[in-house]
């Protein structure tokens, strides 16, 4: 018998050892003792109608257990038909916690002392916590032979094996019972509110949303934003219709069409290509604008009347196929934050924190996780240890570490409220950079001597009189709001900055990207013109937010790796997600190599080092002169060819990659014959005759190689995951501190200790 049910708790305190679940991700467990039956328990928190919550897999058959559109199932190879019983439960309008008991282990029993066992039903397994029954299915299964188990959601080969395609879990979960959790992905700590925020859908026909904004009034100042994608031609976007006004957002033959009363705007351009696109309406006074991707302002037409709403504010209203995003109002209410979409009413088909795009394996790219990451993810991330890191927080280096973060127009428009922490000892450096069109002005926040300072405009400023350099964490709040100019510094407020009128006209088309750390190249100029630092300052950033939300996943990021919490030591510390370093960018692999340094992996599989041509021919071999370094399952294996074909040597360690000390490694290739030595254990191999060297110049990657290469790729491109010290080749020592190029996420100078 396998059983779920949920009870909802109204006055359930979230604890302190909650843990978010991005929606990318899952933890992957271990099933405690099943005497005499074992029930997974939990408390849940989201907002989302669709999640992967359990899965239990053995080699030929497996069981899930999902919100699918706010009902619970339970599905396995082996029920003709899944089990549920078609009671819609999510999303809770008030956001609070789900007690979630699953029941996968009931006793075991015999029939006729045969082989076969089947599971007995006990009526009274879930008395004792009060929960309310939602879903029930019967199997014959073995207990013990449920070797995978995970919580919201699973690897990217489980889904191909067994067909699961439901998104994984994204919300908060805690109390987590009768299971010990031994790897997570895509898992924070904590559970913030404005994450749970459902900011997505996705619209058949015949479905919409409907909501009442209080205080959004469509008789003053008002500014609507939209995300939208769609590859129909003809489609309602936004109505809403008040006692004297009204407002219309559609798609007609693939223009954006707005109808403000009696008057009709429509786009330049057509934007039913399937890819994202921002529209913004602005009213001020009697002059109103339509904007669609910061450019196209369209043409006013005659138009016709708004259709009546009832006073309330719908989507797609039965008549939009696609999807739709980050709804901003700017309602007194929700004034820089987007509409929360889990509190509309819904009908139809339509898919809250959903787009079709957004598959499992899409959501993982989305955090920077390409294939070749997730396959590390799936099957090779290991039991090594993960360091102890600060939550969403990023090391940064003078010049050499840059964040950019791309965001939704609507998010930067008019009045952006920003928020980060910070901790250095440096007394100079650029912490927050943002331009607007044309770079008429600016927006950053930055360090000098010491005292953090808003810069505004072209020229004004303000600062607080206290030094922030003294290696703590600092919270900084700024923000623009009509003519005034704020900044607050641990709770310390500092005198409001004042714009002209002129001056606030500059500021209102903000472009994206925004900066956090250096800027690029291209603005250097103008921050050398203003007295405004260009590098990074030295030290640790975290929690940026725009708006209340939480930016986690920036578009970019150059030498910016994690950052730690306690000791540290020397080295570069590689954080996966394509991190790779070029140490030199015109290298050439002659007839002689030499390379040592050590490695602390904190993933068993990922490529240590590569330089030269290793294109791939038909048959699958490799063509060119190369070498490539790397770890595939605990083993080191160096791969060379030298113009005749390739040969490899392989090296099993006699202690484990993964048991948390330096190891030493060393690669000598002699013409034809390449020997690697791993801490105390040595092979070679002795390849074909070798041609004449190519003498062609390459660059040296460590760490990792960008995925731009196309065809000439190693056999690993997983990136290493871990610590590199004393890095030597040809004799010659490596310096990480100022590479000739670095990308993703890379602790350039130190290690956790």
């Amino acid at each position: 018998m396998f059983s779920t049910s949920f009870s909802l708790i109204s006055r359930y305190v979230a604890p302190v050892t909650s843990n978010y679940y991005e929606g990318t991700g899952y933890s992957k467990v271990l099933l405690k003792k099943r005497n005499p039956a074992l029930v997974i328990s939990m408390a849940l928190k989201f907002r989302s109608e669709n999640g992967l919550i359990l899965y239990l897999g053995s080699e030929d058959y497996y069981f899930t257990v999902s919100v699918e559109k706010g009902i619970v199932f339970i599905r396995s190879n082996l029920l003709d038909t899944p089990a549920t019983s078609d009671q819609k439960l999510f999303p809770v309008r008030v956001c609070v916690f789900a007690s979630v008991s699953l029941v996968p282990f009931l006793n075991e029993g015999r029939l006729g002392g045969g082989p076969d066992h089947q599971c007995i039903h006990r009526k009274n397994y879930l008395s004792r916590v009060a929960s309310k029954e939602v879903a029930s299915a019967q199997a014959a299964y073995k207990n013990d032979d449920f070797k995978e188990s995970y919580i919201g959601g699973i690897p990217e080969d489980l889904r191909t094996r067994d067909n699961i395609t439901m998104r994984p879990f994204k919300g908060c979960l805690t109390n987590l019972k009768n299971v010990d959790v031994t790897e997570q992905v895509g898992v924070s700590k904590g559970c913030p509110e404005q994450s749970l925020v459902v900011r997505k859908a996705e619209f058949n026909l015949q479905s919409s949303l409907s909501a009442d904004l209080k205080g959004l009034g469509l008789d003053k100042d008002v500014t609507v934003s939209l995300g939208f994608k769609s590859m129909q031609s003809r489609g309602l976007l936004l109505q809403d219709k008040q006692p004297a006004n009204g407002m219309n957002l559609r798609l007609e033959n693939g223009h954006v069409v707005l109808h403000f009363n009696d008057r009709m705007w429509k786009s330049n351009k057509q934007y039913n290509d399937g890819q994202w696109h921002y529209l913004t309406v602005t009213r001020r006074a009697a002059r109103i604008e339509l904007l669609v991707d910061d450019e196209d302002k369209g043409q006013e037409e005659s138009g016709t009347s708004v259709p009546d709403t009832g006073g309330l504010l719908f989507l797609g209203r039965n008549q939009f196929q696609g999807c739709m995003s980050n709804l901003y109002t700017r309602r007194p209410d929700n004034l820089y934050k987007a509409e929360d979409f889990g509190t509309f009413v819904s009908s139809g088909d339509v898919l809250l924190d959903v787009c079709a795009a957004d598959s499992p394996a899409q959501l993982m790219r989305d955090r920077g996780a390409k294939k070749d990451v997730l396959m590390q993810g799936m099957d090779e991330m290991s039991p090594c240890v993960s360091p102890a890191m600060a939550e969403h927080a990023y090391r940064t280096y003078g010049s050499v570490s840059s964040l950019s973060f791309s965001l939704p127009l609507q998010v930067l428009q008019p009045r952006p409220q920003i928020s980060l922490d910070v901790r250095t000892r440096a007394a100079e450096g650029l912490l927050f950079f943002a331009t607007t069109r044309g770079g008429r002005a600016h927006l950053a926040l930055y360090m000098s001597k010491g005292r953090i300072r808003l810069s505004v405009g072209k020229e004004k400023e303000i600062f607080n009189r206290e030094k922030y350099n003294d290696g703590k964490w600092h919270t900084v709040m700024f923000s623009l709001e009509r003519k005034k100019f704020r900044l607050v510094v641990d709770g310390i407020r500092a005198q409001d900055g004042q714009l002209t009128n002129a001056e606030l006209a500059s500021m209102q088309h903000f472009v994206s990207p925004v900066y956090l750390g250096s800027a690029p190249e291209a603005f250097h100029k103008e921050l050398k013109s203003k007295a405004l630092p260009k590098q990074s300052v030295p030290g640790c950033i975290r929690n940026f937010k725009m708006n209340g939300a939480a930016m986690t996943n920036p578009t970019t990021n150059r030498g910016a790796g994690p950052c730690w919490e306690g000791q540290t030591l020397k080295g570069a510390y590689f954080a996966g997600s394509r991190a790779h370093v070029v140490i030199n960018g015109s290298f050439v692999l002659g007839s002689t190599f030499e390379l040592l340094f050590s490695i602390r992996p904190r993933s068993p599989t990922g490529l240590l080092l590569h330089v030269g041509d290793s294109s791939r021919s038909p048959s699958g071999g490799g063509t060119g002169h190369y070498l490539s370094v790397y770890m595939l399952r605990g083993e080191v294996v160096a791969l060379v060819n030298n113009g005749k074909g390739e040969f490899m040597v392989t090296v099993k360690p006699k202690a484990s990659l993964c048991d948390g000390t330096f190891h030493k490694i060393s690669v000598i290739k002699r013409k034809n014959v390449v020997q690697l030595h791993v801490d105390t254990v040595d092979n070679y191999k002795i390849g074909p005759p070798s041609s004449a060297p190519a003498l062609t110049k390459s660059s040296l990657y460590v760490g990792g190689i960008p995925e731009m290469l196309g065809r000439q790729t190693p056999p690993v491109t997983a990136s290493f995951v871990g610590c590199i010290q004393d890095m030597n080749v040809n004799g010659e020592p490596v310096s990480f501190e100022r590479p000739p190029a670095v990308f993703g996420p890379v602790n350039l100078k130190e290690c956790p200790g």
